[in-house]
C-alpha cells in the first residue's frame, strides 16, 4: 500500500464520519434526545479535513449555518442559540413523557439522556467578543 492509497482511505474514513455525524445532527432537529450542536460541530470538523468545499456549502445552510460560522470565526454558540436548544429539548422531552404510555422507568431514563444532552449545549462555550 503506497502513500495515495492510504491518504484516499484517510479522507474516505473521515468523510464517512462527516456524513454520520451530520445524520445524527439532522436526526437531533427532530429527536429532543440527540443534541444537534455538536454532532453539526463535528460534522464541519471532518468534512473541513476531507471535503472544505461541501464544509463551506454546510456553512451557507439556513438551518445550520450561523451556528458553524460562530463556532469557526467568534469560537463559540451564542448564549440564545443555547437557550433555544434547552427550551426546545425540555418542552419536547415534557411533551413526549406527558402524552406517552411510557412507564416511570423509561420516562426517568429519558429525561436522563436528555440532561446529558443539555449538559453538553450548556456546556460549549460562549463567543469571544
Amino acid at each position: 500500500m503506497d502513500f495515495r492509497d492510504s491518504f484516499s482511505l484517510e479522507t474516505g474514513s473521515v468523510s464517512v464520519f462527516g456524513c454520520v455525524f451530520f445524520a445524527l445532527a439532522t436526526a437531533g432537529v427532530i429527536l429532543p434526545v440527540l443534541p444537534t450542536t455538536p454532532f453539526l460541530l463535528l460534522t464541519s470538523y471532518f468534512l473541513v479535513r476531507s471535503y472544505p468545499r461541501l464544509n463551506e456549502k454546510l456553512l451557507k445552510l439556513t438551518l445550520f449555518g450561523s451556528i458553524l460560522v460562530d463556532w469557526q470565526v467568534n469560537g463559540g454558540v451564542r448564549r440564545d442559540v443555547k437557550t433555544k436548544a434547552v427550551s426546545i429539548v425540555i418542552i419536547a422531552i415534557g411533551f413526549s413523557i406527558y402524552i406517552t404510555a411510557f412507564s416511570r422507568r423509561l420516562s426517568l431514563i429519558i429525561a436522563a439522556v436528555a440532561s446529558l444532552g443539555i449538559v453538553v449545549i450548556v456546556n460549549l462555550p460562549e463567543p469571544r467578543d
